[in-house]
Formats: structure tokens, C-alpha cells, sequence
């Protein structure tokens, strides 16, 4: 046990504290990363049909659900980052079914192909990528490279937001991009 000066309002009070306790006091808070769960009544944001859209927390199986699934954050910024990030996605996914066939994941010799970005000295390269029998969890897959390079090209605003400006997350380190 330490003694401990401790001043409230104004007004000094020595106490002991034994070493956990003055941890718990004097470690800084852990960053928010914008997935914590809120308090009852406190707002959320969760991607919906029209963007992200504004819940309060109410304790019931419905918040307990959208939390589960992933569809739940606390900052209405990261919200509508989270809801445009899926729309490209899913916007790509649309674009591949409809200009490409099935990708073949059972034929490790046949290219495919996908847009990804590389960083290298402050410079983001989006560009289109091959792999073969590697599949990146949740990405876009095309059996032919022109029609990545034009998916590419249809969505490079999009893709260059989404690879150089878009957090996932509250504390997510930002990427420093020369001009």
C-alpha cells in the first residue's frame, strides 16, 4: 500500500492505495476504435438501405443482433465511412457477376485477377493484381484482367478514396500520401 495525495474540488485527501489501484487510475484510457457498445439511450449507427442510419440503444435482441453481425458503431462519421466502403464493395461484386464469369478457385493454374493497392514511400499504387491460389478474405475476383483494368477505371474515384482516405476503425493510423 502507497500513500496518495488526492485532490477533489479543491480539496487535498491522502488515502493508500495499493499498487492494482493506482494502475486502474493512472494507465491511460484504451483509444475508442468506434465498435464499442453504447449505454441504453445513448445513439449507434448501423448501414441500412439508405445509408447509415441512426438507432438508439435499447437493450432488446434487435441491438444484440446488429452488434453480433458487426452492423453497429458508435460514431456517426465512421458510420457513413462504413456504409460507403461496403457500397463499393458491393458495387464491384455486382459489376464482376454481371461482366465476368464464376472465378474458379479449383484451378490454381489459371490467373486471377483483383484491384489492390500498394504503398510505397507515401505513394498509393491502385492498381490491378494477380493471384493464383491465394484468395484475400472478402475481396473481388475477376478471371480476366481487362475486365478488372476497366472495373478499375469505372471505380478508380471510389477505390482511391476507399485505399487512401477510408478508417475503419476510430484509431486507425492514417495513410500519409504525397501530393
Amino acid at each position: 500500500m502507497k500513500e496518495v495525495k488526492v485532490i477533489i474540488d479543491g480539496k487535498e485527501y491522502v488515502t493508500k492505495l495499493d499498487e492494482k489501484q493506482i494502475e486502474a487510475i493512472t494507465k491511460p484510457p484504451k483509444p475508442l476504435t468506434g465498435y464499442e457498445r453504447v449505454k441504453i439511450g445513448e445513439p449507434y449507427y448501423t448501414a441500412s438501405i439508405i445509408g447509415a442510419r441512426k438507432i438508439k440503444e435499447s437493450g432488446q435482441e434487435c441491438d444484440d443482433a446488429l452488434y453480433r453481425d458487426g452492423n453497429y458503431v458508435n460514431n456517426e462519421k465512421l458510420g457513413i465511412a462504413r456504409y460507403h466502403a461496403e457500397t463499393i464493395h458491393r458495387q464491384l461484386e455486382q459489376y464482376q457477376a454481371l461482366s465476368d464469369k464464376p472465378v474458379d478457385w479449383t484451378d490454381t493454374t489459371r490467373p486471377k485477377f483483383f484491384i489492390g493497392c500498394q504503398y510505397m514511400d507515401k505513394i498509393a499504387n491502385i492498381k490491378v493484381m494477380v493471384a493464383t491460389d491465394i484468395q484475400h478474405a472478402n475481396e473481388v475476383y475477376f478471371n480476366d484482367a481487362d475486365i478488372a483494368k476497366t472495373a478499375l477505371m469505372l471505380f478508380r474515384d471510389e477505390l482511391i478514396w476507399l485505399h487512401t482516405k477510408y478508417m475503419p476503425r476510430l484509431d486507425a493510423i492514417p495513410i500519409p500520401i504525397k501530393k
